[in-house]
């Protein structure tokens, strides 16, 4: 609102040359001034005036709508209380409370009767300084106004090219994890680097992408940046997993299950988005803060966290259709090859590939719901070639083990039976 030390000044100028007790008020801040030196008989004046009427003057202040000046009636004549209201645009309002002693209304008597140091003026000269203390305050007021009105739109300008700044870093930022798309690797190394670009843009606490285990009944987190909040997660904590997107800010209500996860791995806001190939909810791609005045109010922070997931998506796609293609090669190799062949991932003990042949040969034991336990502890050995009596079959094996990158990329072994 108004400067108080520069009403302050105002106040005690027009006291102390106009013969005249003020005092500054606001609707906001109540009492803006102090009493000044010569306004020490303030409350010698209130005598004179009656607390009652001072109150009542106060009251109309606070009522009044459209007069600028209040005449608080007295039983003296020759004491005078007015109410100024100086008032631009109804936004910046000041009252000032007016006492004086009229020195022409007085008798000689009464005048001895005033305590000693109170001020007089005279009639004309106190409507002069209502007057002009009326123009200058309002001026100042407008004056005020325009100042406060520039210092608006500066800030806004301002505010507007910090956004502009920030979309063009967002627009350099998903440009670069475009062209991720043109970039040879493994889809986690791409992955990451959008990841990244993310966090580092919109400064988040992290982000990760999670998928089913082979179990069916764990989420892993497959790549991440930032802090990890978990490796492995029961299906059943997760209630986002739905193949559905989900945007929670730092001020929103959730289900009682969003609100346990979030605050189980101390995430304050998050966008959860589904990764989909062929119609189906393969991975999800999560991103979080921990801040409590993230609200994802900008509409361009979420469009760059889904272009990402769009981005990360097609990374995905294209590794899955040249897996496919690579898969449907190999097939056909491998069905062809004369042997019993299969291809197994030993660190996360999940089968790859298995041809006819092989199964043919291990029928027993696929019979009886037993292979993973066969291949995940007899072939489990790290040497090129072992035998194997295998009871089920009632045969002898040769195994030969040959370390391979399979069509995905990622490391596994393939087993010649």
């Amino acid at each position: 609102m108004s400067d108080s030390k520069l009403f302050q000044k105002i106040q005690d100028y027009f006291c102390m040359v106009n013969g005249i007790y003020l005092s500054c008020l606001t609707k906001k801040d109540g009492v803006m001034t102090e009493v000044c030196q010569c306004n020490d008989k303030w409350k010698s004046m209130l005598t004179f005036i009656g607390e009652e009427k001072y109150e009542n003057l106060l009251l109309r202040l606070s009522d009044c709508r459209v007069e600028n000046l209040i005449d608080e009636p007295l039983d003296k004549d020759y004491i005078r209380l007015y109410g100024l209201i100086v008032r631009v645009d109804n936004t910046h309002d000041i009252y000032w409370i007016i006492a004086a002693v009229i020195d022409e209304q007085m008798s000689n008597d009464e005048r001895n009767m005033l305590p000693d140091g109170i001020i007089i003026t005279g009639e004309a000269r106190l409507n002069r300084t209502i007057e002009f203390l009326e123009t200058m305050t309002r001026q100042l007021l407008i004056t005020k106004r325009d100042e406060d009105a520039a210092n608006e739109a500066l800030s806004l300008i301002r505010k507007s090219d910090e956004e502009i700044k920030k979309q063009f870093h967002m627009l350099e930022a998903i440009n670069s994890v475009i062209k991720l798309l043109e970039m040879d690797g493994s889809f986690t190394d791409m992955a990451q680097k959008a990841l990244e670009s993310a966090v580092t843009t919109i400064k988040l606490t992290g982000a990760f992408i999670i998928r089913k285990n082979v179990d069916g009944m764990h989420l892993d987190v497959i790549v991440s940046y930032g802090r990890k909040p978990f490796d492995t997660i029961s299906i059943t904590e997760v209630p986002f997993f739905t193949g559905k997107p989900y945007i929670i800010s730092s001020d929103s209500v959730m289900p009682e299950k969003f609100r346990l996860f979030m605050e189980k791995q101390a995430m304050r806001a998050a966008i959860f988005q589904p990764v989909n190939i062929d119609n189906r909810t393969q991975m999800y791609v999560c991103f979080f803060d921990e801040k409590d005045d993230r609200s994802w109010e900008k509409y361009y922070d979420v469009k760059f966290l889904n272009d990402t997931k769009r981005v990360i998506q097609s990374i995905l796609t294209k590794r899955y259709n040249n897996s496919f293609a690579a898969l449907c090669f190999a097939e056909a190799i491998l069905e062809n090859s004369g042997c019993g062949i299969y291809v197994a991932d030993m660190s996360k003990s999940e089968i790859l590939y298995m041809n006819n042949y092989c199964k043919q040969l291990l029928s027993n034991i696929i019979e009886q719901n037993k292979l993973e336990k066969y291949i995940f502890s007899h072939t489990a050995e790290s040497r090129s070639f072992t035998e194997v009596y295998v009871t089920e079959e009632d045969k002898w094996f040769d195994i030969h083990r040959t370390g391979i990158a399979w069509v995905d990329g990622r490391s596994s072994n393939r087993y010649t039976v």
